[in-house]
């Protein structure tokens, strides 16, 4: 997932509550860098 969807889906209460649950599993990355910006597995 792009950084900037990741910041945009994830800041807000329903991304929050996701992330809190560990309901998913996400590779954010930074495709300008192309580099890997958070791993959550």
């Amino acid at each position: 997932m792009k950084e900037k969807v990741y910041i945009k889906i994830f800041t807000e209460i329903i991304g929050k509550i996701l992330l809190k649950k560990n309901r998913l599993r996400l590779v954010v990355f930074n495709p300008k860098q192309e580099v890997i910006v958070q791993w959550i597995p």
